[in-house]
């Protein structure tokens, strides 16, 4: 253990964080930090505050190539409403009044479709829903699926009414009568 003598006075406090470029060496006889640029071998006292590069690898000054800022697209927080403007008709008025013909023929249609099963459903007892004809029956038409649609329900179909003569409980007979004073 005697073999080395420890160093004299107290370790130097931890280097302080200096910029790219810079590095700090401690001074044992001013017991003080002094600052080195790397690139050029010049020390100073004082911390710098900038980074500092080899010649030639400075960062470039001003703007980016290309952009000047003076051609630069100006912002702005003014909101327009693009279906507000008719100046703004884009491919022109005879493409969107198509268009909007289009759109009101597609409802009307929507609308037909939503009467006929309307009117359908309204012919069957409460309760029974009859989910034919329209756009879903042109899918079911359609559709490539290697799997035949399904034949039954899991739930089995539903009963037809039950003649007036045939015996019923009590919530059958109190449908059948809200049933035939609704028609």
């Amino acid at each position: 253990m005697s073999d080395y003598a420890p160093p004299t006075g107290p370790p130097p406090p931890k280097a302080p964080e200096v910029p790219a470029g810079w590095a700090a060496r401690w001074n044992d006889q001013y017991k003080e930090w002094f600052y080195v640029n790397i690139y050029t071998k010049k020390s100073q006292w004082d911390k710098p505050t900038s980074p500092v590069f080899p010649d030639g690898d400075a960062p470039p000054s001003g703007p980016p190539p290309g952009y000047d800022g003076h051609d630069a697209p100006r912002t702005s927080d003014t909101k327009t409403n693009p279906y507000g403007d008719q100046s703004n008709n884009f491919g022109g008025s005879s493409s969107r009044q198509a268009q909007e013909d289009e759109d009101a023929r597609l409802a009307a249609k929507m609308q037909a479709e939503e009467n006929a099963r309307a009117r359908s459903a309204s012919s069957n007892p409460p309760g029974y829903n009859n989910y034919s004809g329209g756009a879903a029956d042109s899918y079911r038409q359609q559709s490539t699926s290697p799997y035949p649609p399904p034949q039954n329900s899991p739930y089995g179909t539903p009963q037809p009414q039950q003649q007036q003569g045939e015996s019923r409980g009590l919530l059958g007979k109190l449908t059948s009568k809200i049933w035939s004073a609704d028609r």
